[in-house]
Order: structure tokens, then C-alpha cells, then sequence
């Protein structure tokens, strides 16, 4: 077991070295194309990029649809099964990790579509005569809507069936940001608790790690796309608050 940990840290040191590796090289073949070639370069990628926005938001759309119904027709499945007496402790085994699917795929839809949204208002006031107003407006706002929509419904549903399932739960998709976390501190016991605290502090671990990453991407991003300032210091906002919030919450629970 030493050996195999030992070899993982030893796998995980050679992939960064890899990855600087892949950053250096990249970096040096860009400073190798010369500034006329990256700015055109750039400019061709960002026009592919820009004409395919609304066919990449209806695949995304598509996609992450078919996904939050098959997992919810999944756990929907086992919910009939649990209650018509089908081996209970097995089948609620199987429900209460699998409620997270829908949820998951709902908020992807949500993120994923506002970020398209945006990049589609964005392109089509650079240039609105180059691009369609039904293809870069009209179509991206219905999208939203019903992104918004079909994940309220399949939110909903997926906490009906967690309600039906531990009748104790009174937790509501409709509830304020306060109502749900004072129902959860009263109705959870130790184990759900240590659950979403676990989940919180790796989702805090792979923030730090994405925005690292981000950081050390758009050093070659520099010389193609121009970025500037702006990505990074979002970046950093993004990793400074949550460091903070961290640090501060770690204070205030020894105190």
C-alpha cells in the first residue's frame, strides 16, 4: 500500500513536470510564429469560434438535457421499485447517491448556458451584420428560458423524491438561501453533514487547482489572444475570495 502511494506521488510529480514541459514548448513556438502570425492566428480561431456559438449551445442544450431526464427517469425507476417493497435497503442505497445526477446536470445546464448566452451577445454586438440576430439573440434567450425551466422542473422532482423518501426531510427548491441551511443544520444527522462538508472542501481544493491552472494557461494565451489584465485579475478574484472565505470560516470555528 507505501509502494502504490509512493508511486502515485511519484506519477503526479512527472505529469507537472510534463505539463511545465508542454507550457514551455508552447510558449516557444508561439514566440516562434512571430506577432503578425499569432495575430492572425488568433483572429482565425475567434471567427470559427464565434460562427459556431449558437450550433455549440443548441449541442450543449441537447446533450445536457438527455442526460438530467436519463438520470431522473433512472432514479424515478428506483423510487418505484422502493416502493412497491423490492428490496429496500438495497434500492435506497442505490436513490440517494443517484439524486445528485439530476441536480448536477441541471446546474451545468444553468452555468454552461449563461456563459454561451453571454458569448452570443457578446459576438453579435461586435458585429451585428455579420451575425444573425435570430441565430445570435432569439435562439440563445429561448434556450435560457427553457434551460431555466426544465431545471426547476427536474430540481423539484428530485427533492420530491428525496422528501418521499426520508419523510423527515421538508426541504424546498422554493426555499430562501437561510431557510435551506437551517433545515439542513436540523434535519441532518453527522453522517449527511460530514458529506456536504467533505464535498465543500474538495470543491474549495479543485478551485484552487483550476485557477492555477488558468493562471499558468494564459501565460501562452497572452501571445495569441491578446487577453490582458482582465482574465487574470478575475482569476485571482476568484482565488483570493475563496481562500479567504476559507481562512475566515477556519477562524471563526476554533474560536
Amino acid at each position: 500500500m507505501k509502494e502504490k502511494t509512493e508511486l502515485r506521488k511519484g506519477l503526479r510529480y512527472v505529469g507537472m513536470l510534463v505539463a511545465i514541459t508542454a507550457v514551455g514548448f508552447v510558449c516557444g513556438r508561439l514566440t516562434a510564429i512571430g506577432e503578425d502570425g499569432l495575430v492572425e492566428l488568433a483572429a482565425t480561431l475567434e471567427n470559427a469560434i464565434k460562427r459556431a456559438l449558437p450550433w455549440i449551445y443548441v449541442a450543449v442544450f441537447a446533450v445536457l438535457v438527455a442526460l438530467m431526464f436519463k438520470s431522473f427517469a433512472d432514479v424515478k425507476k428506483l423510487e418505484r421499485r422502493l416502493t412497491g417493497g423490492d428490496g429496500d435497503d438495497e434500492i435506497l442505497s442505490q436513490i440517494e447517491p443517484g439524486m445528485h445526477l439530476p441536480l448536477l446536470y441541471s446546474n451545468l445546464l444553468g452555468i454552461v448556458g449563461l456563459f454561451l448566452l453571454l458569448s452570443c451577445f457578446t459576438a453579435m454586438l461586435e458585429n451585428s451584420t455579420l451575425y444573425s440576430p435570430a441565430l445570435y439573440m432569439v435562439l440563445p434567450m429561448m434556450l435560457t428560458m427553457a434551460s431555466a425551466t426544465l431545471a426547476i422542473v427536474i430540481q423539484k422532482l428530485t427533492v420530491d423524491i428525496n422528501r418521499g423518501v426520508n419523510p423527515e426531510k421538508t426541504l424546498s427548491v422554493f426555499d430562501t438561501s437561510r431557510e435551506r441551511r437551517q433545515k439542513f443544520e436540523e434535519e441532518s444527522d453527522e453522517i449527511e453533514k460530514l458529506k456536504v462538508y467533505q464535498s465543500g472542501f474538495k470543491a474549495f481544493r479543485a478551485m484552487q487547482r483550476v485557477c492555477l491552472v488558468v493562471m499558468v494557461c494564459l501565460i501562452p494565451m497572452t501571445f495569441v489572444f491578446r487577453v490582458g489584465m482582465l482574465p487574470m485579475f478575475i482569476c485571482t478574484l476568484v482565488w483570493v475570495t475563496g481562500t479567504i472565505v476559507y481562512s475566515l470560516t477556519a477562524i471563526r470555528l476554533d474560536k
